[in-house]
């Protein structure tokens, strides 16, 4: 009903974490097909497409560079690294840099803001059959990269299975008592 009701004004994407192929990185996955839905949009229109493209890219390389440091951390324990690049990839980075996510935030509303439309709606389905991690993943990436002006995000999932998912998350830090 949203996706008919949107016309031409609004950006649709419809995802389902519980469908992604990489459970290792919701955030990443979720936010780069929030870009790539994006991106296909502003492709047909020319001018806004060279105009974005520099913001488009350095989105993506920010997307990248978490997923270099995933990774890395992922196979440090069972594989031989050199030691310079594992301080790189575990070094905080400045904002601006293409490896820092710090920034993403400000730059995606920068972007969304230049879009000709009004808004961009997520339709999040099957965030109750994810396993705990994936449920907290995904609310992370909403929050911290993705809720900016613009944007607005519609979760179908059972409340309670997704409650339950974070209580499971917070169980090992004693914050998963319900007040």
């Amino acid at each position: 009903l949203i996706e008919a009701a949107a016309g031409s004004d609004w950006i649709v994407v419809r995802t389902s974490p519980w469908e992604y192929e990489d459970q290792l990185d919701v955030k990443g996955t979720l936010i780069a097909e929030v870009l790539t839905k994006i991106q296909e949009r502003v492709a047909s229109q020319a001018t806004l497409k060279a105009k974005l493209a520099d913001r488009f890219d350095k989105l993506y390389r920010r997307i990248s560079w978490s997923r270099v440091g995933l990774a890395v951390a992922k196979g440090a324990l069972t594989m031989q690294w050199d030691a310079d690049a594992l301080v790189q990839a575990f070094s905080p980075q400045q904002d601006d840099t293409p490896q820092s996510l710090a920034a993403f935030r400000k730059d995606f509303a920068e972007l969304v803001g230049e879009l000709p439309i009004t808004r961009v709606v997520v339709l999040v389905d099957d965030l109750d059959r994810c396993l705990p991690e994936a449920v907290v993943a995904t609310l992370e990436s909403i929050k911290l990269f993705l809720s900016v002006k613009r944007m607005a995000f519609v979760i179908a999932a059972d409340q309670k299975m997704v409650e339950s998912a974070i209580l499971a998350s917070l169980a090992g830090t004693g914050r998963s008592e319900i007040g």
